[in-house]
């Protein structure tokens, strides 16, 4: 592709006096080791590196060009005004700008964001659309999975716990969403994706907002930076769905440039979408009347858990916003595919096994009230906190679970380059006085400990791993399925 159309939008500032753009560029690389002859460089700075560290390599593997944000000596350049934007644009561009020719939806918030994203792509692949999805549960066009073809190159982040997948995976995908004759792709869109400008070539149709509670802020520095990150997805969109109950969603949707913004509320007085007479029918789903307006639906989901009560309630009205029928949107409701590792059963006999993804204090106090509702005994949980991450939130989820929970075990959540024991020392700092919590730092030991305290009645709930089926640790990435784990526990 010649540098006219692959740079096109790309924001570039300067050139080297060399620089031509008739050039013809093979492909791109972010990574000075996969570099192949005839491609652009794209020199990104890390947490620790320059990228400007790696261009004599790359230069000498055989590129062509090298994009970054100053001037060089000794090679060709062009630089722009933010390189990781610059990525994200000329993947797009390579693949022939595939979001100018679908409906995007990006789906972002705290917790909720694969829940909503799912349950939306189950409505539109219902009601007949041809409809991709790329999120945290992989990437499908219409109902068949599709492989996103590989690892990360430009995230600082283990490329296996993405919620959003970097530009060259990303943008292939709606390629081939678009090929295989997709009209609309939701994308779930997180707060690294939006403040690395992956998703910068995008205008979305319509974005949902879930809600914010403290997530990342190792990486945002403060609850500020991470509503900013969020925010600057709806200054990018046509129209918002949003969740009235929420400050921060309010106050969301005040940056959509259109002032279209649909709230979805308990109170007829924060929206024109409201959703009451809600009840839980345990790990049957929930039911509901969602009210549009002047009408009432009876929505009942399949789906175990509170939170799916606002999470479908989200779904459905960003389907009635897109033009859909609301009585077929909650016909469709009630075939909604369980979650993977999102409040799913994985044993149901005389005591009950389940695994959910809640990695967050406030997602963790929502999930162990409803498993609490489960029990007629006792309450057992087992969960870590995830290494290289947020260190603030270990404490308030160590006494939460010590809180919530009759027996709760401590344990690892891909510590990745932390000390498991230092990880696990830092949850238990917050629940010191309590004489319910133990510490196993082997995740299989925690839970065929906890699963051997089990009785009648009793409920065990897994947190913070949910559909993974791995473990991250300094070594690498090692096969964990929970999902088996407790399967062979029970055949045991």
């Amino acid at each position: 592709m010649e540098l006219s159309r692959l740079l096109s939008n790309a924001r570039i500032w300067s050139t080297s006096p060399d620089f031509s753009f008739d050039t013809d560029i093979v492909g791109i690389a972010t990574d000075s080791r996969a570099v192949a002859p005839g491609d652009a460089f794209v020199a990104i700075d890390g947490t620790h590196k320059s990228g400007e560290d790696f261009v004599p390599e790359a230069i000498a593997r055989g590129a062509r060009l090298v994009v970054c944000e100053r001037r060089l000596d000794g090679a060709p350049y062009a630089a722009a005004e933010d390189a990781r934007r610059a990525a994200a644009v000329m993947w797009s561009n390579l693949f022939g700008s595939p979001g100018d020719d679908l409906d995007v939806i990006c789906v972002t918030g705290t917790c909720g964001k694969s829940s909503v994203s799912s349950m939306l792509h189950h409505i539109l692949c219902t009601l007949g659309v041809k409809c991709g999805l790329v999120g945290t549960l992989g990437a499908f066009c219409g109902r068949e999975a599709i492989s996103l073809g590989g690892e990360s190159e430009i995230s600082d982040f283990d490329s296996s716990a993405m919620t959003t997948p970097d530009p060259k995976y990303l943008y292939g995908a709606l390629a081939e969403m678009r090929r295989r004759g997709c009209s609309a792709a939701i994308i779930e869109a997180s707060s690294h994706a939006i403040a690395q400008n992956k998703l910068a070539p995008i205008s979305p149709r319509l974005s949902v907002f879930t809600n914010l509670s403290p997530e990342h802020l190792d990486f945002h520095g403060d609850m500020d930076g991470y509503f900013r990150a969020k925010a600057r997805l709806f200054a990018a969109s046509e129209r918002a769905v949003v969740c009235g109950d929420d400050f921060a969603s309010r106050l969301i949707s005040t940056y959509v440039p259109s002032g279209r913004v649909a709230y979805v509320s308990k109170s007829s007085d924060r929206g024109a979408y409201t959703y009451g007479g809600e009840t839980t029918l345990g790990l049957d789903g929930v039911a509901y009347t969602l009210r549009c307006g002047e009408r009432s639906f009876a929505v009942k989901v399949p789906i175990a858990g509170e939170f799916t009560v606002v999470n479908s309630a989200l779904a459905a009205v960003a389907a009635v916003e897109l033009g859909a029928d609301a009585d077929s949107v909650a016909d469709a409701l009630l075939s909604a595919p369980p979650l993977s590792g999102r409040m799913e059963t994985l044993y149901c006999g005389e005591f009950t096994v389940m695994r959910d993804f809640a990695h967050t204090p406030r997602a963790m106090r929502r999930a162990l009230e409803f498993a609490r509702t489960l029990t007629t005994r006792r309450l057992v949980c087992v969960f870590g906190c995830g290494g290289d991450r947020d260190k603030t939130k270990r404490a308030p989820m160590g006494e939460i679970a010590a809180q919530l929970c009759d027996f709760a075990i401590v344990t690892s959540d891909n510590p990745r380059t932390e000390d498991p024991d230092a990880i696990i020392g830092d949850i238990l700092a917050g629940c010191e006085r309590f004489l319910n919590v133990a510490a196993i730092p082997d995740r299989r030991e925690a839970i065929e400990y906890a699963a051997s305290t089990l009785a009648k009645g009793d409920v065990l709930i897994l947190l913070g791993k949910g559909h993974e089926t791995w473990q991250i640790d300094r070594l690498g990435k090692h096969p964990f399925d929970e999902r088996e784990i407790v399967r062979e526990i029970i055949e045991k």
